[in-house]
């Protein structure tokens, strides 16, 4: 669980392409970054909210309203915030593990898993991502071990006319078992 507690949402400091983005905007994104570094949360909120509100359709900005909601536990908006900003660039790996994450704390793991491969397909040797998901995918193999125990006994249930059988991938399996093991 220590792991898990050092796992937190990752901010985007910087716009990748500030090419005609109006100033007021560009201003407001980064005064919410500024707030935001020394913990400010209300004032972060409020100028990322300006900043929204002046163009909608910058995905960095929403990633970085969900930073600050779940600073401030408000963690139903955070993910409606990084779905903003995955709707906006499907891609965008920093709100796909923001995301990933508000599941995980939220014990589920499967969803949290599969932002997790999104977010890796994007950015394959990010160890933050690695990290996150190799949590999530932990947890959710002791759940189908903890959650199906005829099947990893050989009894089969109640009324079953066919016999049970779990085959998870085995490469995922494997890669679990070995980084559980280091």
């Amino acid at each position: 669980m220590a792991v898990l507690q050092n796992l937190t949402p990752i901010l985007t400091p910087v716009l990748r392409d500030e090419t005609g983005l109006p100033e007021r905007f560009v201003s407001h994104f980064y005064k919410g970054v500024e707030f935001y570094t020394i913990g400010e949360m209300e004032e972060a909120l409020n100028e990322f909210n300006i900043a929204a509100s002046l163009e909608p359709f910058v995905h960095e900005v929403y990633n970085n309203l969900g930073v600050t909601l779940w600073e401030l536990e408000r963690y139903d908006e955070a993910s409606k915030a990084y779905s903003r900003a995955i709707s906006i660039v499907p891609e965008f790996a920093e709100a796909r593990f923001n995301l990933g994450l508000e599941f995980l704390y939220q014990d589920d793991y499967e969803e949290a898993l599969n932002e997790f491969d999104r977010a890796s397909a994007t950015r394959p040797q990010d160890e933050i991502i690695s990290a996150g998901r190799t949590i999530a995918l932990k947890k959710l193999l002791r759940g189908l071990v903890k959650g199906a125990p005829e099947a990893w006994s050989g009894r089969q249930p109640a009324g079953a006319k066919q016999p049970l059988v779990l085959k998870p991938n085995s490469e995922t399996v494997s890669q679990a078992i070995i980084e559980d093991r280091g």
